[in-house]
Formats: C-alpha cells, structure tokens, sequence
C-alpha cells in the first residue's frame, strides 16, 4: 500500500469528524534503538527496530479574538517485530487552550495541552491509563527563526507497579526554516520521575546478590520489578528513578504542501539515583500528512 494510501487508511476511522472547522493528520513513523532494553550493561543492551502508525483529529471553538479551544481524539498503533511483548494500541482524548498575545506572526502564542489514553499492550503487564499535561510557549523572531519552550507533566499507570510511573520535564527546541522546502530544528529536555529498565537473569542475579555493591544491591532489593520475558528468556524489568536528558536534532523536508519527512537523531542518556547510567540513541524518519 502506499505510503499516502496508508496514512488515509490510518485517519479513516477519524473522517467520521470531518466537518467545516475540523482537522485530520496522521503520521507513519519508523524508529531504530541502539538500546530499546533501557539497559545499563553493554552485554544486554537491545538494539530494534518499532513501526507505529497514528491518526488525530481536532475541532477548533474560539474564546475570543486571540484564544481558542481545541478538542479532539487520537487513535495509533505500534508494533517491534523483535519484541512483540512492545506492540501496543492506543486511543485517547486531547483538549487544548491557546492563546496569542498580539497580532501578527510575530506574537507569542502559549497553549495548554492535555490528553488522557488507554493504552493495550501485548505483554498485558503493561496496559493501562496514561495522562499527559503540557504548556508550551512558543515565539516567532521572523520569517526564518523561531523557538518553543516547554514543561510537561506525564502519569502512566499500568497493570503492574513496574511499569508505572509519573515524570516532568523541561524542554526548549530551536526552529529554523532553511528554505520553503527545507526545515531544522534543535532541542533539549531534562526529565525528572521514573524510568522503566531491563536486565537479564545473570545481570540482576548478580546486582541483588551484591557482587556490584551492597548500595547497589540494596537499592534494586526496595524498587518495583517483575519477571518480563519481553527481551528474553527470565530478564527482569524494574523501575528506577532519577532525571534524563535528552538531545536530539531534526532535518524536514516538505514533500507537499501538508506532507513533510522529518529524519530525526536523538540522544538519551538516564542517570539513576543509585549511580545507574543508561545510553540509548535513536533515529526515526516520520511520514507526516494533514488531511
């Protein structure tokens, strides 16, 4: 099928909102992780591949000259040929409040957006709820550069405790339209909450029995884990806390008018409390489209 053709299919149980002052997109992604495990020893690190395919829509209500509501839904799949226990469905609901000071593209907008998902994954343990929060405050300097600023605000909560978690998070991203057709962007963000993280069966056996230190072993004797056999046979996942930081910059070229191909590299490195490091990096080439 083609990509286009796909995209179509992915937004089809939307179109049914499609209405004067309604909007559809949807978005083909394909994501390739040096260290999708989350894990921290180079011998269990798991590199893969994850397809995902999404489709939005929103319906605007203005306030008054200057804010608007939006409301809407979102629908999308995901799938890892590797660790099938990662394929996931979701659907949810997003309601944002924007408002610009000003006239003119210049003037800052900020917006508010929250969204609340049900998300069923194939490995049942980590189904569940997720809720997002997220305020952004972005301005245009002139034709070519703009910026966007961020704090957010997520909660995850799943069948079990290890894959529940709460995290915040500030961000900013640097946007520069290199021509009509050609577009850049650079960012960074600091989260701070749990993150979910893997081990094999010698790497955890090792670790609680204290031959990497009793602080250590200590440490992931207190924390939520549970038998996972996502990335093999008796691996363990557990939740630790602690902040993460993130890197990542952006080349989008416009295919069409509302297509564009964004390719993506990111940098993610998490530091735990117990003095855990965790390096993973990513690359994802999206096929965007507004319908």
């Amino acid at each position: 099928m083609p990509p286009r053709a796909l995209l179509a299919f992915c937004a089809l149980p939307l179109s049914a909102f499609a209405a004067p002052g309604i909007s559809t997109s949807g978005s083909l992604v394909a994501t390739w992780n040096d260290n999708l495990s989350h894990s921290s020893q180079p011998v269990d690190q798991r590199e893969a591949e994850v397809f995902s395919a999404s489709g939005a829509f929103s319906q605007r209500f203005p306030l008054s000259r200057d804010a608007a509501l939006l409301a809407g839904g979102t629908a999308g799949i995901k799938a890892c040929p590797r660790f099938d226990g990662l394929d996931d469905a979701t659907a949810g609901a997003q309601l944002e409040v924007r408002q610009k000071f000003g006239l003119g593209p210049l003037a800052p907008v900020l917006s508010l957006q929250t969204e609340a998902d049900a998300v069923a994954f194939r490995e049942t343990a980590r189904s569940g709820w997720t809720a997002n929060a997220r305020l952004d405050l972005a301005k245009r300097f002139d034709d070519a550069w703009r910026a966007t600023v961020s704090a957010e605000w997520s909660r995850r909560d799943a069948r079990a405790e290890t894959f529940s978690r709460e995290d915040r998070g500030l961000s900013a991203e640097l946007t520069w339209d290199v021509t009509d057709l050609w577009q850049l962007s650079a960012g960074a963000c600091r989260q701070w909450g749990g993150q979910e993280a893997n081990a094999s069966w010698n790497t955890w056996g090792f670790a609680v029995a204290g031959g990497a230190g009793p602080a250590l072993a200590n440490y992931y004797q207190r924390i939520p884990f549970t038998y996972s056999n996502t990335f093999g046979p008796g691996w363990v996942a557990y939740r630790i806390d602690g902040h993460t930081d993130l890197w990542w910059l952006s080349l989008a070229p416009a295919l069409a008018r509302n297509t564009a191909l964004p390719l993506r590299y990111e940098v993610i490195r998490t530091h735990g409390e117990a003095g855990t490091h965790y390096l993973s990096h990513q690359v994802s080439l999206s096929l965007l489209h507004r319908f």
